[in-house]
């Protein structure tokens, strides 16, 4: 059984095309760009056509261990095992199975082939990041991908009731505020100290 699912109707959240539709008017190139942005292609599932770049053709895959380049008689894994692709193909994709799993081999974009994963670690940490109203206690998420309650937070209130008060409008804030928006996902690395 899937435990990382899209949750029809997840308390609070409209969705993405809910707010698209709303806002085409007033928001047109910010609506109009949103399904090509990397932020709305952090995670898809694989029958989105183009949302899955690894080379799953080859019988004999090259894979990256370590720097060694090895060949495998057989292939780590296959599409049919793909519930999700992490990444929006700027640098590399790390594929999940339907339990959260990381599959034990990520496709590095720009050298076109396989390298080796940490197979079967938990991508329950991906997915605070990589789709939007991530419930860490179910597994689920209400959309795929950073979509508009990602940064807005949940806008179910907001369709019933349209008001700049009750959606977290990026705008409307002070940039300490914008960035812990953005910090949220944004903010790998090390502070100051080096820490």
């Amino acid at each position: 059984a899937t435990t990382a699912a899209v949750k029809a109707g997840k308390a609070g959240y409209a969705g993405s095309q809910v707010c698209i539709d709303c806002h085409s008017t007033t928001h047109k190139a910010l609506t109009d760009g949103h399904a090509r942005s990397r932020h709305a292609r952090t995670l898809r599932p694989p029958q989105i056509r183009g949302a899955v770049l690894g080379d799953f053709t080859t019988k004999e895959p090259h894979y990256d261990a370590y720097g060694v380049t090895m060949r495998l008689k057989q292939s780590l894994f296959t599409l049919d095992e793909v519930a999700y692709a992490i990444g929006s193909g700027r640098a590399r994709q790390v594929y999940l199975d339907a339990d959260s799993r990381i599959l034990p081999a990520e496709w590095d974009v720009r050298a076109t082939s396989w390298k080796t994963t940490q197979a079967g670690q938990d991508g329950a940490s991906c997915l605070g990041c990589h789709s939007s109203g991530f419930d860490v206690s179910t597994r689920s998420f209400a959309e795929p991908g950073v979509g508009c309650e990602g940064c807005h937070g949940p806008g179910a209130a907001h369709v019933a009731k349209p008001a700049q008060g009750n959606i977290a409008g990026l705008n409307n804030m002070d940039k300490a505020r914008q960035s812990m928006v953005c910090g949220q996902c944004h903010s790998a690395g090390r502070d100051v100290s080096g820490q």
